[in-house]
Order: structure tokens, then C-alpha cells, then sequence
């Protein structure tokens, strides 16, 4: 039984967004030459891998949390839905920034979690500038790279 509000998984899903979106920024990973971009990061405590690719309208963000071995094989092109949750991680979404404004696009949808995972996101705090405060400062990133096929 899904025991989740909307408050929080919409909550969860942004605090996702934002840490996978802003890891993948102090990487250097976001271009705009339309390649996927994989790493893997933590987030409260959790191992999780994220997926950017940018183009020339947006840039697509899909992060899964406590990912499987077929999460990590299908995390370029993780579009879901919930009953396939459990065989891709703890945790998925994706979403999409516009370039031009800078919000996300679509962010009320395309987020599936356990329920032990959902409030744990969701209580996440960010600073001003859209950092987790729990992110170590000195956190080394494992960069995966794979050409788009």
C-alpha cells in the first residue's frame, strides 16, 4: 500500500532533481552536444546514479536511487512505470530543465519510489543556491560516459 502524500513526493522528486542536476553542474557534466552523461552520487546517504543529456531547448535529468543492475544497464533510457520500480531501484524519476528559464519542466509526474524512501527525500534542506546541505564538499566523482546509441 502506497502510504506517500503528494506534498511528499512532489517534495522528493524535486529535492532528487535538484541534487542530480546540480552534482552533474559542479562535474561538468551538462553540455549541450546531446551525449548522456552518467555518474554516480549519494543522496541522504543513499547511492544513487544520475543521467544528464543536454540539448539545445533542455536539459533531461533522470536519477535512480539505490539503482539494481538493471537500473544501472537501463539508466539512460529509464522511462517507467511504478509496477517496474523494484527491478530498477528504490527510487526513479526524471524531468526536464528549460534552458531558457531555467525551472523544470513536468515536475509532478514520473516519480516512483519505496515508501521508505520517499520521506527520507523529502526532508531533504537545500541552501540558497540549490546545494543539498549534506553533500560532501570533497566527494570524488566516477564518471561513466557512454556515446548516445
Amino acid at each position: 500500500m502506497n502510504t506517500q502524500t503528494i506534498a511528499q513526493r512532489l517534495q522528493a522528486k524535486k529535492s532528487l532533481l535538484f541534487t542530480t542536476l546540480s552534482i552533474a553542474r559542479d562535474r561538468g557534466l551538462v553540455r549541450y552536444d546531446d551525449s548522456y552523461q552518467l555518474f554516480d552520487f549519494e543522496i541522504a546517504g543513499l547511492d544513487a546514479i544520475g543521467c544528464v543529456r543536454g540539448s539545445y531547448d533542455e536539459v533531461s535529468v533522470k536519477a535512480i536511487v539505490q539503482p539494481t543492475a538493471l537500473g544501472r544497464q537501463r539508466a539512460r533510457s529509464v522511462l517507467l512505470n511504478a509496477k517496474f520500480r523494484a527491478r530498477i531501484g528504490a527510487a526513479w524519476t526524471c524531468g526536464w530543465l528549460d534552458r531558457a528559464t531555467g525551472r523544470f519542466i513536468e515536475v509532478t509526474g514520473d516519480f516512483h519510489a519505496a515508501n521508505h524512501i520517499t520521506p527520507r527525500l523529502a526532508r531533504m534542506t537545500f541552501t540558497k543556491d540549490r546545494r543539498a546541505e549534506h553533500l560532501p564538499a570533497t566527494e570524488l566523482p566516477h564518471v561513466h560516459q557512454e556515446a548516445p546509441s
